[in-house]
């Protein structure tokens, strides 16, 4: 049986199978990360509030836009790595072959993805995301738990005093400037 399964898994029939599977899940990442780039943390957090299941937070915080770009690189990379690996144990006649095959359809792969970008409403932004969600979501638990995913929700009183206080201090050091000029008698 193992010996069977070692046949079929080397068959470059699979490989090529498997290299399209793994290359569709990189576009999707590319256009997933493309768009949410372009959409923004405020359009990204309505996103989130409209499909309030879609990501699960953590606790007690707001997930910034960021977070969620960085570990789609990640996970973009180690798919690239991936359909690098099955490109490469893919026969082909000289071994510069699979470098170039691999850097050539790593181009196209990237150029599909951010023509068809622009294109690419919150809906479909959503429908992505849910469909990478089952490897985001423990990854953003894993970076929450570190502290690094979330920014903390802010209060919007603590927004309006910190805007005071700003204002205050702006104020104040337009004060001194003006106090420190030179005066100039006109007479």
């Amino acid at each position: 049986m193992s010996e069977i399964l070692a046949v079929w898994f080397g068959s470059p029939v699979t490989m090529a199978l498997a290299g399209a599977v793994v290359a569709a899940f990189f576009v999707t990442l590319e256009l997933l990360t493309s768009g949410l780039a372009r959409l923004g943390n405020v359009r990204f957090q309505g996103i989130l509030e409209d499909h309030p299941k879609l990501l699960t937070p953590a606790v007690g915080r707001d997930t910034h836009l960021s977070t969620i770009i960085d570990i789609l690189r990640w996970i973009e990379i180690a798919s690239l790595g991936l359909l690098w690996l099955i490109i490469g144990r893919l026969p082909w006649p000289e071994a510069w072959h699979r470098v170039a095959a691999a850097v050539a359809i790593t181009v196209v792969l990237i150029l599909l993805s951010r023509i068809s970008t622009g294109s690419i409403g919150e809906d479909s932004m959503a429908r992505l995301l849910h469909a990478v969600s089952p490897m985001v979501g423990p990854l953003l638990k894993v970076v929450g738990r570190n502290g690094n995913a979330a920014q903390p929700a802010a209060h919007p009183e603590d927004e309006d005093e910190e805007a005071s206080e700003r204002e205050i201090q702006a104020y104040l050091e337009a004060g001194e400037e003006r106090n420190n000029e030179p005066k100039t008698n006109k007479e």
